[in-house]
């Protein structure tokens, strides 16, 4: 099993190893130039773009495909803000893509004679890379309901566009990854044929919501019998739900550090955004003085779910994922009453469970830019809704005017065309470095993400035996031409953020062990330092068998992070 990292700092300051480029001494290109006396020595100025998706439909609910960047608006806390990149999506296709840092383009050279057409397989950028979660919470649904939905789930996979990643998870009061992320469509609709077999919780619940109702109606006399009855049944509901958020958060996670458009299709029978209403408005309906009723309010107030889904919709946010709800109950045949199974409730306290078990749904679809299925068995038409988001939107990038705050941060996005309505996530958390690159070794651990711009390498050594355990001897070496350097008189000075981590066969993972550090060169050496690499030592205590290890190295100036993936196998 993995255990915890332990790292030393083999290059810091001067003390740095400048080890000759191989032999055919090609040096590598920077970067970036240094900048010359620069008054804000030793700050971040990284750029750093914020992405916003955008989907907007015309007053019938047609999809809009024709706006230009001129078109739109971005304002972050209320100031405006430059686009600085604009891409439409029309049909899963670019239609149209500019950057304020594309170059001139060139002059038209001599259209050469045909060829046959070759049919090339286009690369899709980071940027339009798209990842899926479907996530069935068998803690909150019905096995009828779930498995009248997953018919649909399996049509919608089937319309994904090519390259999407997907992953299927299932919530069994505890996270269970069915297939982890693949763009084998296939392999994930066969394994939603295996949630039908499963019984899930509902049922149980259902029960107890029944003899709760029961206890109550049975406690005329009885306020204080009453009250528990109450009391105890919301303890227990609002259990269920912080279980399930903790789920979508683990959720979360998984796709904080991955490029590209994420989203997480959430299916259940609802939650409940203030645990046991219902039944404190039965209390109330039979003992309803006012002192009484005040009571019943305070007790209600300790099970009030809305900062719970508040935090997981900001940190949804902060990790742009979308989530998208579908309420698997439906309509009642015959009536435009859900069937919340009430269990001989009044009308109002079923009406009332219903309305609060949908208004989480709403809130985490709303909050994140996606769409909510509520109270209708059409569900054929809400994935469609849903898959058009994935083939028709526009993605909008601007420079905030701040990094790594911390703070909560609103967007606001205004079209000039009238008569349009537009969707997107209207806030952010700005992450740190740290955290950063943290969620995005983890995604290059789990699922091999993250590209090598810098050339890095990363080179392990025989293991050395300790009081602690196994070590192993790596060295991270990395450019120093590669690395945005700043001078200051007599010294130019970069920042680099280096983490590592390690996951065995059994799926156990280390924690990112990172350290920020500093590189610092003579400016009379910095030509030649250009050819050489900085090395970042560590020691990483394994165990037995086959290890998979992810260095993560982040420009802190330039904000550009780099990956490389190693292999490693250990018998001893």
């Amino acid at each position: 099993m993995t255990a915890s990292l332990h790292s030393r700092i083999a290059a810091a300051g001067f003390a740095f190893l400048l080890l000759p480029l191989p032999s055919f001494g090609q040096a590598p290109a920077a970067a970036s130039q240094p900048i010359a006396d620069a008054s804000f020595f030793g700050e971040s100025f990284e750029v750093r773009r914020i992405n916003v998706e955008v989907y907007v439909v015309d007053g019938d609910g047609k999809r809009v495909t024709d706006l230009k960047a001129e078109d739109f608006r971005v304002f972050e806390d209320g100031v405006p803000v430059e686009i600085t990149n604009f891409l439409a999506v029309a049909g899963g296709k670019p239609i149209e893509s500019s950057s304020v840092m594309d170059p001139p383009a060139p002059e038209p050279e001599p259209v050469p004679e045909p060829v046959p057409a070759v049919a090339v397989e286009e690369e899709i950028p980071d940027e339009r890379r798209q990842w899926v979660v479907l996530y069935v919470d068998n803690l909150h649904i019905r096995p009828f309901n779930r498995n009248k939905v997953l018919g649909h789930v399996r049509n919608f996979i089937r319309t994904l566009p090519r390259g999407t990643q997907a992953m299927l998870v299932s919530f069994d009061k505890s996270l269970h990854v069915r297939e982890s992320f693949t763009d084998d469509l296939d392999a994930v609709s066969q394994r939603t044929f295996e949630l039908e077999e499963l019984t899930g919780f509902v049922v149980e619940k259902q029960n107890n919501r029944d003899n709760t109702l029961k206890g109550i109606k049975g406690s005329t006399r009885d306020i204080q019998a009453a009250g528990q009855e109450a009391d105890f049944y919301a303890k227990n509901a609002y259990n269920d739900v912080e279980q399930s958020v903790r789920g979508l958060d683990e959720t979360i996670a998984l796709l904080a550090g991955l490029p590209g458009r994420k989203s997480v299709v959430y299916i259940s029978d609802g939650l409940e955004m203030r645990a046991g209403e219902d039944m404190f408005q039965l209390v109330q309906s039979q003992f309803s003085t006012k002192r009484e009723r005040s009571t019943f309010n305070l007790q209600l107030n300790r099970y009030d779910s809305r900062r719970l889904f508040q935090q997981l919709t900001a940190r949804a946010n902060a990790s742009s994922v979308t989530v998208y709800t579908i309420d698997a109950v439906g309509l009642k045949a015959g009536g435009g009453q859900a069937d919340t199974g009430g269990g001989g409730s009044t009308y109002e306290v079923d009406v009332t469970y219903q309305l609060n078990r949908q208004e989480p749904l709403l809130y985490m679809a709303e909050e994140t830019g996606g769409l909510a299925a509520i109270g209708t068995s059409n569900f054929g038409s809400a994935f469609k809704n849903i898959a058009e988001d994935f083939t028709h939107y526009y993605s909008l990038a601007y420079e905030p005017r701040q990094t790594g705050d911390g703070r909560q941060h609103e967007i606001e996005v205004k079209v000039n065309r009238k008569g349009l309505k537009l969707r997107y996530r209207d806030g952010y958390r700005d992450k740190s470095s740290e955290t950063r690159v943290a969620e995005s070794t983890t995604a290059a651990l789990l699922y091999g993400s993250g590209a090598n711009p810098f050339g890095i390498d990363a080179k392990a050594f025989d293991l050395v035996e300790s009081d602690a355990g196994m070590l192993l001897p790596v060295e991270v070496r990395i450019p120093i031409g590669k690395i945005t350097m700043v001078q200051r008189g007599e010294i130019y000075y970069g920042k680099v953020r280096v983490a590592l981590a390690l996951l065995d066969d059994d799926g156990n993972k280390s924690p990112v062990d990172q350290k920020e550090v500093p590189v610092e060169v003579p400016a009379a050496d910095i030509e030649i330092a250009r050819t050489k690499f900085f090395v970042y030592a560590a020691q990483l205590r394994v165990g037995k068998g086959r290890q998979r290890m992810v260095v993560t190295v982040r420009d802190e100036f330039a904000g550009i992070e780099s990956t490389v993936r190693k292999t490693l196998v250990f018998s001893r």
